[in-house]
Parts: structure tokens; sequence; C-alpha cells
């Protein structure tokens, strides 16, 4: 009797011991799979792109220059989207005060300024380095709204504030 006692503590510590590692097992795989998802969809700003400083490098407040080139640049990997707006804050110009070269357009589809909200989008056409080289009119100021990954509220949002040479 006392062997079959014995037995039987043993199987119910064993079962114990396998259950525990069943569940340790469960919450490392979920933790990886968070882990490969968020990789997955993981946007990095570089602090310069191609055309130079990159106005999409996470900042509250950036000082820029009229007519000096900076970079919308972001890289994204394959699972990831993202979406810019550029809002032109003086209400009291109904144009676009920012211009971009169209031959360095990398990976951006961009929409017509829209004159009742003053605003124009920037999206991502594809996965890796995205790029454009965007030039200030105006001082502004110009708010720079980050939507990842189809949000529909934005992530940050960047006052520019320009400067006159």
């Amino acid at each position: 009797m006392y062997n079959l006692y014995i037995c039987i503590n043993i199987s119910i510590k064993l079962f114990a011991v396998q259950k525990k590692l069943t569940l340790f097992t469960l919450i490392v795989i979920c933790i990886l799979s968070f882990q490969c998802k968020k990789q997955k969809e993981s946007i990095d700003y570089p602090s310069t792109g191609n055309n130079g400083p990159n106005l999409l490098y996470p900042q509250d407040t950036t000082l820029f220059s009229v007519d000096e080139i900076y970079s919308l640049c972001a890289d994204l990997t394959q699972e990831s989207t993202l979406e810019v707006h550029i809002i032109n804050l003086n209400t009291s110009i109904d144009t676009m005060q920012w211009g971009y070269e169209h031959n360095s357009i990398n990976g951006w589809n961009i929409s017509s300024f829209d004159t009742l909200t003053h605003l124009q989008k920037f999206n991502s056409s594809r996965f890796s380095q995205i790029d454009a080289a965007i030039k200030f009119k105006d001082p502004g100021p110009f708010k720079v709204e980050v939507f990842e990954n189809n949000s529909s509220t934005p992530q940050r949002s960047t006052i520019l504030i320009g400067t006159q040479h």
C-alpha cells in the first residue's frame, strides 16, 4: 500500500510540473508571437534622409529654414504602412506653402493639397526606405502628423516653425 501511495504522489507531482511547463510554454509562445508581430510592423525614422535632415525624426517642435531642402524619410518593414499629414496652421493662406521635387519621391503616394483643411497626405506605397525632398516657402507654422499601421489617430505630431535667412 505504501508503494501505491508513493506512485500516486509521484504521478501527481509530475502532472503539476507538466502543467506548469505547459503554462510556461504557452506564455513564452505568446510573448514571442507578440514580438514577431511588433517587428513585422516596425517603422524607423532616421535623423537624416537622402535629401537632408528628416522632418519625420521624432521631435515635438522643429525649427526649419525656409527654402532649404528636407527629407520625409522612413524605413518600413514588410507589414508596415505609414500616412503623414502636413497641415498649414496659418489658415489665412489657402495655397500649399511647400513643394517637393517629383524626381525625389521614392515610395510615397501624395494627395492633392486640400484648400479647405489646409492639408496634404503622404501615404507609403511600399516597404523598405521611403523618402521625398520637401522645401517650405513660408515660415508657417505647420503641423506634421504621423499615422502608423492604418491607425485612425496620429502616433505623434510635430510643429514646424520656419526661420528666414
